[in-house]
């Protein structure tokens, strides 16, 4: 199975690239997606979907667009939570992965990149210890999950620089990277930008772009922006029937939006006087956020108002960020005046400055010089 899916994922390019991903393919859009598919242009990519979840969850949309070649390992379909079905899938997972990286194609350098730090146990207990970037994109609970992984990685990579402050204890070769944007991504939202203009009138409506998740989000925030600004319109990407309540409350200004692939986030976004991330700073996890939906809104000189996390500041001075409720509900009532602007040359720059091309090449740079180093101070790991 391992030989077969490498012989259809292609022969171009000098090295071949393996994905241990966290969520399966078909799935809205993240960062594991688009360096799969960035990667994918560059040598033969294989996107490993992760095998605890067993059943897939179908979503109502298809978000295949094409890129690495795609497999599910085997897995025990049904009864995941109970604790000795999930440590199996863990093992047939870590198996699925070192069949993949021991029929690599001839005569390429692999760089496996894992995203799934659910792996650890089983890596250690059947003593699998290849080499490999981890992409530890946050930190779910106390970070101790996510330390496992990132010690035993060649290099960690993290899109937050408050998650690459966390991991830098535990693995020296870390960096924080931001996320990126596709190739794809960058034409459209130039497309989109230049549609905006600078003259643009006011159409008094703000978007989300993410998953409504009521862990995430500060809804009592949410409520207040409705109520401070009465012809204000909020658009959101997620299904009606995570957005009930507050849809009810506030009867024709709540818009779901349903799952959207980004070309049709974009094309939506460009009516939007901002995009608005109300995320719940109460909630722990959200200091180490790094919302994967800046760089493409920014890039499209759509204006993003948002609370203000750590993981976020590298892009500060394109953002207009709330230090307080009082200020972020302030800068909406800007930007439904039009108050609000993304200059077009900065929102140019960011679409070079945040390719994943370009965040990549360092990447693999880095990824390098860390396998280097290892060979010098401690000979080379067992698996590629």
């Amino acid at each position: 199975m391992a030989e077969r899916t490498w012989a259809r994922a292609g022969r171009h390019g000098d090295r071949a690239f393996l994905v241990v991903a966290g969520s399966v393919w078909n799935a809205p859009r993240i960062s594991q997606h688009d360096v799969a598919r960035t990667l994918s242009e560059r040598g033969p990519t294989v996107f490993l979907e992760p095998s605890w979840e067993g059943n897939r969850r179908p979503w109502p949309v298809s978000f295949d667009d094409g890129g690495p070649t795609v497999v599910a390992g085997p897995a025990i379909p049904r009864g995941t939570r109970a604790n000795a079905i999930w440590q199996t899938n863990l093992h047939l997972g870590v198996a699925m992965w070192r069949a993949l990286a021991d029929t690599a194609p001839a005569g390429r350098r692999l760089l496996t990149w894992v995203l799934d730090f659910r792996l650890v146990p089983a890596m250690e207990s059947s003593r699998f210890r290849p080499s490999f970037v981890f992409h530890n994109v946050d930190i779910q609970t106390d970070g101790a999950a996510e330390g496992r992984m990132a010690r035993i990685a060649s290099l960690c990579v993290c899109p937050s620089s408050a998650v690459a402050d966390v991991q830098r204890r535990v693995n020296p070769r870390t960096m924080a990277t931001g996320h990126g944007i596709t190739g794809e991504n960058s034409t459209l939202s130039a497309a989109i930008a230049r549609q905006r203009g600078s003259t643009r009138a006011p159409t008094g409506i703000v978007g989300f772009v993410g998953l409504w998740d009521p862990r995430r989000l500060d809804l009592a925030l949410v409520r207040r922006l409705l109520s401070a600004h009465p012809t204000l319109i909020l658009e959101a990407t997620a299904a009606a029937e995570t957005m009930s309540d507050i849809v009810r409350d506030f009867p024709g200004r709540v818009r779901p939006l349903g799952l959207l692939k980004w070309s049709g986030v974009l094309e939506r976004a460009a009516s939007w006087d901002a995009a608005v991330i109300p995320y719940d700073l109460g909630n722990p996890a959200i200091y180490y956020s790094c919302p994967y939906k800046l760089p493409p809104l920014l890039a499209a000189a759509i204006p993003v108002i948002s609370v203000d996390i750590p993981g976020i500041r590298g892009l500060a001075r394109h953002l207009y960020l709330g230090s307080n409720n009082d200020e972020f509900v302030a800068l909406v009532g800007r930007a439904i005046q039009a108050q609000l602007q993304v200059d077009p040359a900065d929102a140019a720059s960011l679409r070079a400055e945040r390719a994943w091309d370009r965040i990549l090449d360092s990447v693999i740079e880095a990824y390098d010089n860390a396998l280097m180093h290892q060979s010098n101070d401690q000979g080379p790991h067992a698996a590629a």
